[in-house]
C-alpha cells in the first residue's frame, strides 16, 4: 500500500508556491503519468489550537488536476528539488492569481492531493503539504 507523504514548507502571505514531490508505488517504484486516471487537490486552513480542524479555502476544494501538466514520466533533477539527489516527478504551482489562497499571515495551511491509479485494484496515492505563511 502506498504511504501518504507529508512535506513541510513556508509561503509568503498572498504569495505563490511550487509544490514538488516524488510519487512512488507500493514497492518504492517511481510512478508514471500513464499509471493515473485522475487527480484532485484541496487547500485547507488549519486551526492553530487543533490542526485536525480544517477549513476549506473557497474555490480550492477537490479541484481537478491536469495530470499531464503536474506529473512527469522521469524524475526531474534541478535546483528546485533539495531533499535528495534522486529528484521529483510531481510539480504543482498554487498562488496569488487563484483567489488569494494563502491570504492570512502566520497561519498553517494544508494542501492535499489525491491521485487515482488507472488500475482500480491499486489504492489512491495521497500527498500532503503543510505550509506556514510568513
Amino acid at each position: 500500500m502506498p504511504c501518504a507523504k507529508l512535506y513541510y514548507g513556508t509561503v509568503l502571505t498572498s504569495g505563490s508556491v511550487a509544490l514538488l514531490a516524488r510519487i512512488v508505488g507500493e514497492y518504492s517504484e517511481v510512478l508514471k503519468r500513464s499509471e493515473f486516471s485522475s487527480g484532485h487537490y484541496s487547500v485547507f486552513r488549519l486551526e492553530e489550537t487543533n490542526e485536525f480542524r480544517k477549513t476549506p479555502i473557497e474555490g480550492h476544494y477537490e479541484k481537478p488536476l491536469d495530470l499531464d501538466s503536474v506529473l512527469f514520466n522521469v524524475l526531474q533533477k534541478d535546483a528546485s528539488w533539495n531533499i535528495d539527489t534522486s529528484g521529483y516527478n510531481f510539480r504543482h504551482v498554487l498562488g496569488c492569481r487563484e483567489n488569494d489562497i494563502f491570504a492570512l499571515s502566520e497561519r498553517l495551511y494544508q494542501v492535499e492531493y489525491t491521485l487515482q491509479p488507472s488500475d482500480e485494484r491499486r489504492l489512491p496515492v495521497r500527498v500532503f503539504f503543510r505550509l506556514r505563511t510568513l
